[in-house]
């Protein structure tokens, strides 16, 4: 019984946990253009140029990609919709009050909304990512351990 425990142990690790790890959504993942122009230089040093410009970018990537992972909830969507909300909370009331004084009560109170629900709309929005992946990887790790193997997406 042990070894089959041991089994699947593996067989979870195998099908939901890296299945959800690999499981990316709005991942920031963005190279600006490179220009080069009357360029008299060989391969490799062309080649040094370009990495020595990405290089920067590179560490901004990969974190980008690590933190729009499912399995932990995809922070980078949290942030980026509290962020916006934050940005609501400053533009509505000062276009508002460029109206008169009861508009801006109205866009204050427009931008506490929109802070709020853009908060506790990505707070949900976390929690499903992460019980999601783990709800794909029990059902993955049932049908594995049915006898059937084949997966679906």
């Amino acid at each position: 019984m042990a070894g089959s425990d041991t089994n699947l142990l593996g067989t979870y690790i195998n099908t939901s946990f890296m299945s959800s790890i690999a499981n990316f959504e709005d991942a920031p993942v963005t190279l600006n253009g490179i220009k080069l122009e009357g360029i008299w230089d060989k391969w490799g040093d062309v080649a040094s140029k370009i990495l020595s410009k990405y290089r920067s970018k590179a560490i901004e990537i990969v974190l980008g990609v690590a933190f729009s992972s499912r399995i932990i909830g995809n922070p980078v969507k949290l942030f980026g919709g509290v962020a916006q909300g934050f940005v609501d909370l400053v533009e509505k009331p000062k276009e508002a009050f460029s109206e008169g004084p009861l508009s801006g009560g109205a866009g204050i109170a427009q931008g506490i909304g929109s802070l709020s629900s853009k908060a506790i709309g990505g707070t949900f929005g976390v929690v499903q990512n992460i019980t999601g992946s783990l709800a794909d990887g029990i059902s993955k790790l049932a049908v594995v351990n049915s006898g059937i193997y084949f997966f679906c997406n």
